[in-house]
């Protein structure tokens, strides 16, 4: 007999103890086993009679459609797996690199020599790449149940085994965290905290990640059942709703049921399913065929199945162009998209997955150096998903090289290409300065600036001399050539070395590179050089 503490009961149930204990208490009450009352088509007999927490029973949740919701028909909606699909993927084909950093925190270093190198970027067991690793990890968590994998550390290597099983948490009498394993069969085991890797999802107490599955259960339980109403409905066509009539003629013997019965097998034998849709009907004794078309505007299947794919995208964080759904997008927003999804979407589980090692596979000395600086980490690297066409990276790598970050061997890393000889070099432009210097070199020109003309002269006036002496008939000078004198200039040139020639005095000062010009007097002799240029001092 169905009490009203036994409703209660059911419709309370929520701990896989109170659970078993109810089922177990409706059994006895109708004599019905559990199993039988779960269909074979995925609805669930506990969900369509409102209790929907019980549905548990099969490792799913009810929903309002009538649809059971479990990991398995949750990934028969096509927007949740694609979903599912896409996070994993692209988690698993990011390079996962463990990082080291120096005591004094001056410089960082791949981990190429710590096992962890191995294990996240390669291969954490003999049976699987790191990439379809944290695909599976991934997917496991996205889909509520949260990533574990068994640690198991062999001389210096570090392996790490997906754990498919049930796992519930358990604490010691000193409150320390054990993981349970298979509970409740001969499978079970139990393990310490320190053996096991633990990726969470998104969580509301900080110890599991909440069932995203039972959360969203009503979203996808109707993208679910519109799945089902569209392929029944196809299914089930003869093109596609169809009356056929007899008129009512007098002396003529109305149709017995049998013979109704017979006239709808043969319509259906001729024009049931899409691939007779189209066959040619015979009608006779005047029979009339009136088609019925279903409107499908007014049922909204089109929109509401395109909605369903708005509800996926909206519990992963998913742009809509990710799954296809194009409506919105443009080819002026859709690389925005794509980067809000590398750093909306992705952002998260990057950050788990990084989290998850520090807190999973680095010992405390790993961690943190003696003096108290961080030491290892593990990050993802984002930069190829990134990169833009040839010529934004191009732009990209020359403000890069041109600025310092990089040198032309970090470049040609990026290209795979081999380095070249002195390519380890950074490079900054010349015409950059700091403000300080640029501030300094200011002051110093304002004040060279402001010298009289009297002491511009003066600085010239031991040159002009020198020039003025040698610049005569008798003597004439050879090419004199002055870099970067200081002022005044003095020219002492010994008559041994005085050549036949013209005059011709060039001055390279520090603002530039003059030429003396000859000054005569009403004979045509040369009585000085004038060069007309300014000397800048620097102190």
């Amino acid at each position: 007999m169905i009490t009203k503490s036994l409703i209660y009961a059911l419709e309370h149930a929520t701990s896989p103890r109170s659970v078993s204990a109810a089922v177990w208490a409706l059994e006895r009450a109708t004599g019905i086993k559990s199993a039988d009352l779960l269909a074979s088509d995925g609805s669930d007999w506990y969900a369509r009679n409102g209790f929907r927490k019980l549905s548990a029973l099969n490792g799913g949740t009810g929903s309002y459609s009538g649809k059971q919701v479990t990991t398995e028909t949750a990934l028969e909606s096509a927007a949740i797996y694609a979903c599912v699909k896409i996070i994993s993927e692209d988690i698993g084909g990011l390079p996962f690199i463990p990082y080291e950093r120096s005591a004094d925190g001056e410089t960082l270093e791949k981990a190429y020599n710590h096992p962890l190198y191995e294990c996240l970027h390669d291969q954490p067991n003999p049976h699987m790449s790191a990439g379809e690793f944290r695909e599976a990890l991934t997917a496991r968590a996205l889909l509520g149940m949260d990533g574990f994998a068994k640690i198991e550390r062999i001389d210096r290597k570090i392996y790490l085994w997906p754990i498919t099983g049930t796992v519930e948490a358990s604490y010691t009498a000193a409150n320390r965290l054990q993981w349970i394993v298979d509970k409740g069969t001969a499978q079970e085991k139990t393990y310490d905290r320190d053996e096991i890797f633990h990726l969470k999802g998104f969580t509301l107490d900080g110890a599991r990640g909440d069932n995203i599955l039972s959360r969203a259960r009503h979203a996808i339980g109707l993208g679910l059942a519109a799945d089902e109403y569209a392929g029944r409905f196809f299914a089930n066509d003869a093109s596609p709703g169809i009356i056929l009539s007899l008129p009512a003629n007098p002396g003529v013997t109305p149709l017995t049921p049998d013979g109704v019965k017979l006239i709808k097998q043969a319509w259906s034998a001729w024009h049931r399913g899409s691939a007779r849709a189209h066959e040619p009907a015979v009608l006779q004794d005047g029979m009339t065929a009136t088609r019925i078309d279903p409107d499908h505007q007014k049922l909204q299947l089109i929109e509401s199945r395109k909605y369903q794919i708005t509800e996926a995208a909206r519990i992963y964080r998913m742009p809509l162009h990710k799954l296809a759904e194009l409506d919105r997008s443009t080819n002026n927003n859709i690389e925005h998209q794509g980067i809000e999804y590398v750093s909306h979407g992705l952002g998260p589980w990057r950050r788990r997955w990084e989290e998850a090692v520090h807190r999973c596979l680095l010992t405390p000395d790993e961690r943190y150096h003696s003096n108290g600086r961080p030491r290892m980490y593990a990050e993802f690297n984002v930069e190829a998903m990134l990169r833009g066409d040839l010529s934004a990276q191009t732009a990209s790598w020359t403000a890069l090289l041109e600025k310092g970050p990089l040198s032309i061997n970090e470049v040609r890393g990026f290209l795979n290409l081999n380095p070249i000889p002195g390519g380890d070099k950074h490079y900054v432009q010349l015409n950059m300065q700091d403000v300080a210097t640029a501030a300094s070199d200011a002051t110093a020109a304002e004040k060279a600036s402001a010298r009289s003309d009297s002491e511009r002269k003066e600085m010239f006036a031991g040159f002009t001399a020198a020039v003025t002496a040698m610049a005569s008939k008798e003597h004439p000078a050879p090419r004199i050539e002055v870099h970067n004198a200081p002022a005044p200039v003095t020219v002492n040139l010994p008559a041994a070395v005085h050549n036949a020639g013209p005059v011709t005095v060039t001055a390279v000062m520090p603002n530039g590179k003059k030429t003396a010009k000859p000054i005569r007097d009403s004979n045509g002799d040369i009585i000085r050089m004038e060069i007309e240029t300014e000397y800048v001092s620097k102190g």
